[in-house]
């Protein structure tokens, strides 16, 4: 039955524990393992290791908790960003490289 202009849909709000899964999401990930960590420390862990073995969603959601995500498209839409990522042959890890090209990010 439609509702008058003015009036709710939904008249008494969110029904009582509706967030019940995010509350059981924060208990899992605050409660310990093993070695004494937290799951959330162990899945932070585990983001990171991925990102920098190259997994572009892990890197998104690095970047996303660290530096907030971007809120404002850039001025030029067209211009593109290039990113280089080196990597050592000795530990796989990224490392700083010198960088005279201004339109590519260091990493």
């Amino acid at each position: 039955m439609p509702w008058k202009p003015g009036e709710s849909g939904n008249p008494r709000g969110r029904p009582v524990g509706s967030g019940m899964l995010t509350d059981a999401l924060k208990r899992q990930l605050d409660s310990q393992i093993d070695d004494g960590r937290t799951k959330a420390e162990r899945l932070a862990e585990v983001i990171v290791s991925a990102a920098l073995e190259g997994n572009a969603q892990a890197w998104k959601i690095c970047w996303d908790r660290i530096e907030g995500r971007v809120t404002e498209p850039p001025s030029d839409p067209d211009r593109k960003l290039q990113v280089q990522v080196v990597y050592s042959n000795d530990t796989g890890l990224p490392v700083e490289v010198d960088q005279s090209d201004r339109d590519t990010a260091k990493v």
